[in-house]
């Protein structure tokens, strides 16, 4: 699959990376690879995986949080001075971006960018909390929802992007025509937790389920 084509224009500043730590973890998880036994830093390039039943809280040095549901696996991604980029490769997770302001020398009180990019679609981000997930078993569709505040949606095949408001959920056909977005009341059922001390984080809204219920039916 071609490359995405990136939503935001990258900032002329010095190259840095998101980073963070893993703040929960349970079942098989992995890290690079390799099964994760303790809470470790994660960095640039750094790849985190769960196996069946299993699930992991990260947490990035801009003070947002990601929780990667059973049999996903995402990867830290490169990024200007201000901007956090995140690369998912397969399955699905939910994403809390806060809303701040991070400044530096060269960069005055320029706001800090959160991007996803998942296969062919790119997700932009401010101050936030959605969910991505991939489609029905062998498909390149991607779905994704919104549970607060925006987000802006654009694949490698489109040329205008499209804005997804909270409580509204789309559909990236194939990863190339992005739905328009439909209000979606379940999506508040989905488990957006990512405290384990205020209880369990297992997602259990089936995620097939879901598609289908955006795919299949008018909201308007």
């Amino acid at each position: 699959m071609k490359n995405i084509i990136i939503l935001f224009t990258l900032l002329l500043s010095p190259l840095t990376f998101a980073k963070g730590r893993v703040l929960f973890f349970k079942g098989d998880v992995f890290h690079n690879g390799k099964k994760m036994t303790s809470k470790i830093e994660v960095k640039k390039n750094d790849t985190i995986t769960t196996g069946a039943r299993s699930l992991a809280v990260l947490k990035l040095d801009d003070g947002s949080n990601i929780k990667v549901n059973e049999k996903s696996s995402l990867s830290i991604g490169k990024a200007s001075s201000t901007q956090s980029l995140i690369n998912v490769q397969k399955g699905s997770a939910f994403f809390r971006v806060l809303k701040k302001n991070f400044i530096n020398q060269k960069a005055k009180k320029k706001k800090h960018k959160f991007v996803v990019k998942y296969k062919s679609v790119a997700m932009g981000v401010r101050g936030t909390e959605f969910f991505v997930s991939d489609g029905k078993e062998n498909s390149s569709d991607i779905w994704m929802c919104v549970n607060e505040g925006k987000v802006v949606v654009k694949s490698n095949s489109e040329k205008e992007s499209t804005l997804v408001k909270a409580g509204e959920g789309i559909v990236v056909k194939n990863g190339k025509k992005t739905s328009n977005p439909k209000p979606l009341k379940w999506t508040r059922n989905l488990n957006w937790k990512m405290d384990n001390q205020k209880g369990d984080l297992t997602n259990k809204v089936s995620i097939e389920e879901a598609y289908t219920d955006l795919l299949e039916h008018d909201y308007d």
